[in-house]
């Protein structure tokens, strides 16, 4: 009955504001703190923070042991940025460096510098970027650019001058 649900709960919370000891010191170990609401100070929610067993007597929760994340380290298998969260605008998360730290990594979106139209894709097309003064092979669509000083082209793929590696914008 509600009744009862009422009694439970409200012994629930007396217990969880008397008797957690046990959850809080568990919570210490690990050089966090419990609480129901966020503490502040950059601190994530780890773990619940509980007394009791299920079934046997009074099981109550006495809220979230917050705890400072473990630093990130780099590792061989991310080639961008590892961190518990994202560095900023522009970074898409690619990997786990270390799953159960919840470091991940991020790697810095590069915006391509061409962009081709819809008959440039159908029709087999590759947007690429000419240098002044190489010659222009026959276009096959419209390539746009942010930026209008841009030589972009849209030709068939393996048809245009070789332009060297990606290059590939640092950090």
């Amino acid at each position: 009955s509600i009744t009862a649900w009422i009694v439970f709960s409200g012994l629930c919370l007396a217990l969880a504001s008397a008797g957690c000891e046990t959850a809080e010191k568990e919570c210490e170990k690990k050089g966090g703190e419990c609480s129901w609401k966020d503490p502040g100070g950059d601190l994530e929610k780890s773990v619940l923070c509980r007394e009791g067993k299920w079934g046997e007597g009074e099981y109550c929760f006495c809220g979230y042991c917050w705890v400072k994340p473990k630093p990130c380290e780099p590792t061989d298998n991310c080639k961008g940025e590892c961190s518990n969260k994202s560095p900023g605008i522009g970074w898409i998360f690619t990997s786990y460096c270390d799953r159960s730290s919840g470091c991940k990594c991020w790697t810095k979106f590069v915006q391509p510098k061409c962009f081709p139209d819809l008959k440039c894709m159908f029709n087999g097309g590759t947007c690429v970027e000419i240098p002044e003064g190489k010659p222009i092979p026959p276009q096959v669509g419209t390539c746009k650019s942010v930026d209008a000083s841009r030589r972009c082209y849209c030709i068939r793929k393996g048809t245009g001058p070789t332009i060297g590696p990606i290059e590939i914008m640092p950090n």
